[in-house]
């Protein structure tokens, strides 16, 4: 039987082994000093990979809070958050109705858009909204004049309209028509 020295002599791993350790081990004692050093390497390693990881995933973080509450990261972004719907019965009602959201500053209107002309039966009831969020343009941060423009055929326009003061992230419009 060949001693298990002899099959790894030559060996990079082998060699890296001090001289006066080598000689001294018997054979299943080396496999163990073996496994002892892999081991080592693996926790090593271990060790390392999480460092890493752990520095990726703090070197990631876009929005930082500091203890005197202001914020470091993005601005937040303002947003409309439209609701249409009904609360009365409009079921004999065939006239035709459009609807506008609207949203405008002080000095000229920033964002306006038509929803699709409908019959006035047709305006969803409250389980059934009519949702729309739209993010004020350009991130306006004045306060503004938001809310729907509605024309009914044959009949005349009118509005329902609401501010959004400035500082306020999310404008909700609920609208009920009647």
């Amino acid at each position: 039987m060949i001693p298990l020295t002899a099959y790894l002599a030559g060996t990079s791993f082998y060699e890296s082994i001090p001289a006066e350790r080598r000689m001294t081990l018997p054979g299943q004692f080396f496999l163990i000093y073996l496994r002892s050093e892999f081991y080592f390497e693996m926790k090593t390693y271990l060790v390392l990979t999480m460092a890493a990881l752990v520095s990726i995933i703090t070197s990631c973080r876009k929005n930082q809070w500091y203890p005197n509450g202001q914020n470091t990261g993005a601005p937040t972004l303002r947003k409309v958050h439209y609701e249409l719907y009904t609360d009365e019965n409009f079921s004999d009602n065939q006239e035709n109705i459009q609807f506008t959201i609207f949203m405008r500053d002080a000095g000229k209107t920033i964002f306006d858009s038509s929803l699709a002309t409908m019959k006035i039966k047709d305006i969803p009831d409250s389980n059934h909204r009519l949702i729309i969020e739209k993010i004020v343009p350009g991130n306006n941060a004045s306060t503004l004049t938001v809310g729907f423009i509605y024309q009914i055929e044959n009949v005349g326009i009118s509005s329902w309209l609401t501010p959004f003061p400035a500082g306020d992230s999310i404008g909700l419009i609920k609208f009920p028509f009647r």
